[in-house]
């Protein structure tokens, strides 16, 4: 069964949309190509000249911006990234996309486009995709949300000309990558607190359960070792036994031949 959640931009404020889940036939179009109207992108940021179209293309004027960051989300008007998305971006779970991500941007500015997975209501994971490098990417099977949003660094502006989703055949046995980028930093995935509270737990579990393997691993050994003294401490206990019952009988032998030339000499 699908899940429904509120929808502000399609029937009223109480509506919703549904979410198809992988097997779920999906009659959505094969190639999804973003809205550039800058009233589609939603910031934080209050600044007038800072989203403006022209020709066609998505204008960010970031040269007044002190942060060293900042996030523009598409469609969703709720800035917080830890929850989902009010909105259908229309890409889904257990499909593949190649990415079409192009524009021009000022030397020293880094513009990336986000795709922020939710499960559950929670944040589980993000894959980023650098401008004007062709990528591509498949969607975990079990994701519920996907939010699309585009992360610019540095001082400049950023002139966004075309962001759009290939569908893939499915039946493609040829290597996909997430992207083209090598997996993003903790600073990138983990913007606040909570989140970075989140990485904390999960890397002190990852510690423990390391530490557990170690332990498992350690007391395997020792106990082998264990036995292993034991069996040669018992081997060397019967080797030793052999070696009086040897010199005993030696011994034995040694007599008996004396008794015996004894008697021959009578």
């Amino acid at each position: 069964m699908r899940k429904k959640f509120s929808n502000p931009y399609n029937k009223g404020e109480n509506s919703s949309y549904l979410v198809p889940q992988p097997n779920e036939k999906i009659t959505n179009k094969k190639n999804i190509l973003l809205d550039l109207n800058k009233n589609k992108w939603h910031t934080m940021h209050t600044s007038p000249r800072l989203l403006s179209n022209k020709n066609g293309t998505l204008y960010l004027n970031h040269q007044n911006i002190n942060d060293s960051h900042f996030y523009i989300s598409y469609l969703a008007k709720n800035l917080n990234f830890s929850t989902p998305p009010n909105s259908d971006c229309g890409i889904y779970a257990g499909k593949t996309y190649s990415i079409d991500f192009y524009g021009d941007i000022d030397k020293g500015v880094h513009t990336e486009l986000f795709l922020i997975y939710y499960k559950q209501q929670i944040k589980v994971n993000m894959k980023s995709f650098r401008i004007n490098h062709p990528s591509s990417v498949t969607i975990d099977n079990d994701v519920e949300q996907i939010r699309v949003a585009l992360r610019i660094s540095g001082k400049g502006t950023s002139l966004i000309k075309k962001i759009q989703f290939n569908t893939l055949n499915n039946n493609d046995n040829s290597p996909i990558k997430s992207s083209t980028l090598p997996p993003p930093s903790m600073s990138l995935l983990y913007d606040n607190d909570m989140d970075k509270q989140l990485l904390i737990a999960k890397l002190i579990k990852d510690k423990e359960d390391l530490e557990k393997d170690f332990k498992e691993a350690l007391e395997f050994i020792s106990k082998n070792m264990r036995e292993q003294e034991k069996l040669l401490s018992s081997q060397n206990n019967e080797l030793i036994n052999y070696k009086n019952k040897y010199k005993s009988a030696l011994e034995n032998v040694v007599t008996l031949e004396k008794k015996i030339k004894d008697l021959e000499n009578k």
